[in-house]
């Protein structure tokens, strides 16, 4: 596993971080084009509308709007998890590991 600036990298053996990376970006690529097609092919266009409860007909909620609109926003991992989750979590070379 290769880790960039916070950035966890998908693990590929003997193979090194740049071509990880360049292999990382083929991937975000071709499931931007795959998920943003798939909407477009059933909706007809990019934004889709979300009822999260709609399995309770008589109270839907507010809608949630969705944008498939490709290229999706990148986030890093790390450090976007914890600034929404509003914690600090353990570097990435300790997951996995018994807590303290």
């Amino acid at each position: 596993m290769c880790v960039d600036n916070g950035t966890i990298l998908f693990p590929c053996e003997k193979v090194t971080c740049t071509k990880q990376h360049s292999n990382n970006l083929f991937i975000t690529q071709l499931f931007d084009g795959f998920s943003s097609g798939l909407v477009k092919s059933l909706t007809g266009g990019y934004v889709v509308t979300y009822h999260p409860n709609a399995t309770d007909p008589e109270n839907l909620g507010e809608p949630l709007t969705v944008d498939f609109t490709p290229p999706f926003r990148r986030v890093r991992m790390i450090p976007d998890l914890e600034e929404v989750l509003k914690v600090k979590l353990p570097p990435p070379s300790e997951f996995g590991t018994p807590g303290k």
